[in-house]
């Protein structure tokens, strides 16, 4: 099955979450909350249409608490995970499962090239 596919399915009440890279862990942890999303993109915040990382629930609860920092003050651009692996929505599901298992990934951003058309894909969907 094509990626464009399953997004088709899956997404359709689902929401694609961004958060520019100057926004706090705070505010990116409520973002989570409030959208019922395990992860955010991050753009540039200056720049809307340039991808520039993705920060999960792992990396607030890995990065943030352990080490007592104030997740008001810390910025999401310190804590997010930077070149970002992405997929195309043309690939397939298994091209999808064989990236996130070689790398380890639990959420995949799913990118179309030449056009601004962002999404995502999470180990659940698939």
């Amino acid at each position: 099955m094509i990626i464009q596919e399953v997004l088709e399915k899956v997404l359709i009440n689902q929401r694609l979450v961004i958060i520019g890279d100057k926004s706090s862990a705070y505010e990116a942890a409520v973002s989570m909350l409030q959208n019922k999303c395990g992860a955010l993109l991050v753009c540039d915040s200056n720049n809307k249409h340039d991808l520039v990382g993705i920060i999960t629930e792992r990396d607030i609860t890995f990065k943030v608490i352990p080490k007592n920092l104030d997740p008001k003050g810390t910025k999401v651009s310190k804590i997010m995970t930077k070149n970002v692996e992405t997929i195309s929505p043309k690939k397939t599901t298994i091209d999808a499962i064989h990236v996130m298992r070689s790398k380890g990934f639990r959420h995949l951003p799913v990118i179309e090239k030449k056009k601004d058309n962002w999404n995502s894909i999470y180990e659940r969907f698939i």
